[in-house]
């Protein structure tokens, strides 16, 4: 339980700093420097888990990045936002289909 809880953490960590390294709300240039240490927490994730686990964490991972960092094209068309969603799913399962064949 705790190690599942531990990897959350490490996997909510990397997203948030790579979410802030890229401009944002709060400083329109990003925080480049975190790009440095955005990898970190997760290549401990992978380090620790299996095959499996790997691929749908960094499905999640992915996936959480794709919806925070294509925020903005929500502004544009709900259309263009919604096609990233369909497309990182599909990538997924394309992914999934090659590795268990």
């Amino acid at each position: 339980m705790k190690q599942k809880v531990f990897d959350c953490l490490l996997l909510i960590l990397s997203l948030v700093l790579a979410l802030a390294a890229l401009p944002n709300y709060f400083y329109l240039k990003g925080f480049w420097f975190l790009a440095y240490f955005e990898l970190i927490p997760l290549v401990i994730l992978f380090k620790r888990a299996s095959e499996k686990e790997i691929l749908l964490l960094g499905f999640v991972f992915g996936f959480l990045f794709c919806i925070g960092h294509g925020y903005w094209l929500y502004s544009y068309h709900i259309l263009a936002f919604l096609l990233i969603l369909i497309f990182s799913i599909l990538s997924f399962f394309c992914c999934w289909g090659t590795i268990i064949i």
